[in-house]
């Protein structure tokens, strides 16, 4: 069913990219290249890096002035949640640096009990919690509230999947039934290094992966590629990075 006064947009969704990560800095740098670089070419209309952009808060002056380069380069909006690398704790990155200010393309979710976000022009809203302390009783996706309009509503979260839907005592848990009361059409996690369709109940919800690849061992990882189409709904597909500039597939 067509949804009326909607328009067709093209999310870029990746999260772990962990920037200053120690042990291969060059591939992380890499693959953040190369998320900038498939934004372009594949025409996405705004990039969700759903945690973790940072691997740790001592991040090296040149590897701060890479990363806002770098989505100064993306040319769209960004969306960015903190992670469990790069939580609000004290000492942040994220109080280091202003990036919204370094960036005015980049909105930082900051929110402990949730925030929204609403980017008009395209008809986007977005909601997420920002991670202060990577605990068992911190949960993503408890308690989203009912989308506040007609736009497309897409939530972020960054935690462990919990797929039995009991706790296991790991930090931040996503339950399935969270994600099955969620009224969004898209929930962008972060957590996992590996793309993973955790959809419930119609409410369509994945792990992009990292764009290191899931063992960081210089071979590039995916992203997921977020179709919102007013006429054919939601579609989400994987897009292996690569080092030259991708076409659209």
């Amino acid at each position: 069913m067509a949804l009326t006064g909607r328009r067709h947009v093209r999310l870029l969704h990746t999260s772990d990219v962990h920037l200053g990560w120690d042990s291969n800095p060059v591939l992380v740098a890499r693959s953040f290249t190369a998320v900038a670089n498939t934004a372009h070419s594949l025409g996405a209309d705004l990039v969700l890096i759903a945690g973790d952009l940072f691997d740790h808060s001592r991040v090296t002056k040149q590897t701060i002035e890479f990363c806002l380069s770098e989505l100064n380069r993306m040319g769209r909006p960004v969306v960015l949640l903190p992670g469990n690398h790069d939580c609000l704790d004290a000492g942040s990155i994220y109080d280091k640096v202003d990036i919204q200010a370094e960036c005015p393309n980049v909105r930082l979710l900051r929110g402990e009990a949730g925030e929204f976000l609403r980017l008009p022009d395209l008809g986007l809203s977005f909601w997420g919690k920002a991670m202060v302390e990577h605990h068992p009783g911190f949960r993503p996706l408890a308690d989203v509230p009912q989308r506040l309009n007609g736009d497309w509503f897409v939530g972020l979260g960054h935690g462990h999947y919990e797929p039995r839907g009991t706790a296991s005592g790991r930090s931040s848990p996503n339950y399935p039934t969270e994600i099955a009361a969620a009224p969004c059409d898209y929930i962008a996690l972060g957590h996992w290094h590996i793309p993973l369709d955790v959809s419930q109940e119609g409410v369509i919800a994945r792990y992009s992966g990292s764009p290191a690849g899931s063992g960081f061992n210089n071979t590039l990882g995916e992203v997921s590629i977020v179709e919102l189409d007013p006429v054919r709904g939601v579609t989400v597909r994987s897009h292996q990075l690569q080092d030259r500039p991708a076409e659209d597939d």
